[in-house]
């Protein structure tokens, strides 16, 4: 399992019955310099700071949660974490090419499925708001829009959620990417297991009293706290199943906004989103269904898509 020090969801998967902990191996990238590593043409070896390893040999899967790099400005320790970080995505290379990889695709957000790539696939099953990228020039949209990070990248420390604005009071000299805006009452995900669907809905109406647009802005307050499980009908669930198939993705978090006549827009899929507080008594199975996925006793399922084939 290749993750962080810090991944709650990471906590919650392990603490699940159904993975036996003394069986799996934690690689927590923040503290990867606590590890020895070793790498060969045909065999790897890692050892933890308390002695236990992993090996090619012993590695019957690999699952990715996030994983993220150290920031520094000291030009030996940038220098370090460039090639671990470069080492570690060759061993799960070297195990994705042995059909060892599950449940997540590598870095799909970032290489074949960005956003703007996924919205073309989804406009084949579902309504897609539409959209425009501009970078210094005006857009043809001429009424209130929403503008939103396409890459998640901060401000200095501020995340750019997505917010409604005025497209003519858009700096032209900066990047921005605009979508007409829905209206919904509803915030819709769906996590998508290897075929299994769960779906959870919150209510919009505090959101758009509050003047927000994005229910990531409030996470602290109501954003986390009270999404409410839904039953998709049987012709939602059928739509998304054939999206997740002509994506060749087993795991995604879906995001949608419901109308008030139910129907789904499409905004996004995040290929290694978050999830576990979504469901973190398991009263819906959520977790169980990733950990039957993960764990090391249960049969092998390699991801749909492989660039090794």
């Amino acid at each position: 399992m290749v993750t962080s020090s810090f991944d709650a969801t990471t906590d919650v998967l392990l603490r699940n019955s159904t993975i036996p902990i003394e069986r799996v191996f934690r690689l927590n990238y923040d503290l990867v310099s606590e590890y020895t590593i070793s790498v060969t043409e045909s065999a790897f070896m890692i050892v933890d700071p308390i002695g236990r390893v992993a090996d090619l040999a012993s590695t019957y899967k690999c699952y990715l949660r996030k994983f993220e790099r150290k920031i520094t400005d000291d030009y030996q320790d940038k220098y370090a974490d460039e090639e671990l970080w470069y080492l570690v995505r060759a061993i799960v290379h070297q195990l994705w090419s042995l059909g060892r990889v599950v449940l997540v695709e590598p870095g799909a957000e970032t290489t074949r499925l960005d956003k703007l790539t996924q919205l073309r696939i989804a406009h084949r099953h579902f309504q897609v708001p539409n959209w425009e990228f501009c970078f210094r020039s005006r857009s043809a949209f001429t009424s209130p829009v929403v503008v939103k990070s396409l890459s998640r990248g901060k401000i200095g420390e501020k995340v750019l959620y997505a917010n409604r604005v005025e497209p003519t009071g858009l700096d032209v000299q900066w990047p921005w990417f605009q979508q007409e805006i829905v209206e919904a009452e509803y915030d819709v995900t769906v996590v998508y297991v290897r075929g299994k669907q769960f779906a959870y809905r919150l209510d919009r109406r505090e959101i758009i009293a509050s003047g927000r647009v994005d229910w990531k802005s409030d996470r602290a307050n109501k954003g986390l706290q009270t999404w409410e499980y839904l039953e998709l009908p049987a012709s939602a669930s059928a739509v998304i199943s054939s999206l997740m198939h002509d994506m060749k993705l087993d795991f995604g978090r879906l995001d949608f906004l419901m109308r008030n006549n139910g129907e789904l827009v499409f905004l996004e899929v995040n290929p290694n989103g978050q999830f576990a507080w979504l469901d973190l008594d398991d009263s819906r199975g959520l977790i169980t269904a990733v950990c039957n996925e993960i764990s090391p006793v249960t049969p092998l399922n390699p991801i749909k898509y492989s660039p090794f084939l």
